[in-house]
């Protein structure tokens, strides 16, 4: 999508310059891997911009900004926020139903949970109790 429009990604990342950093991340050795290899999310395979934000309620409201002009996302792990609207799309795309599958072969009783992680949304918000 945003390949397509320039213009509207132009004016997205303007729109959120003030509290956000954008870099350039395009092509490189991130892109040669193998898709499915599981390091790192698909969509950051084909990145062409790594858009970071440090303040919270500013990343919250201008995630929806940068929403808008791409539709395959993704979040650098070590980046990523916990307020992501979908992070399993966000964090893991594609590959997480195959991490969910090794999580329930050597986790099967799902102890090991982590904030936004795989599974995590089969706990309550404060991972004490499971839904």
């Amino acid at each position: 999508m945003a390949e397509r429009n320039p213009e509207k990604v132009a004016r997205a990342i303007l729109a959120i310059n003030d509290t956000v950093g954008a870099f350039s991340v395009a092509g490189g050795a991130s892109s040669k891997p193998d898709p499915d290899a599981m390091a790192l999310h698909p969509s950051m395979r084909k990145a062409v911009t790594n858009v970071m934000a440090s303040v919270i309620e500013a990343l919250k409201k201008k995630t929806q900004i940068l929403d808008g002009i791409t539709t395959d996302s993704a979040a650098y792990l070590n980046e990523a926020s916990l307020y992501e609207k979908d992070f399993k799309k966000s964090f893991f795309g594609s590959h997480y139903p195959k991490l969910r599958s090794i999580k329930a072969k050597y986790d099967p009783q799902s102890l090991f949970v982590v904030p936004r992680g795989v599974a995590s949304d089969e706990w309550d918000s404060e991972l004490r109790c499971r839904r």
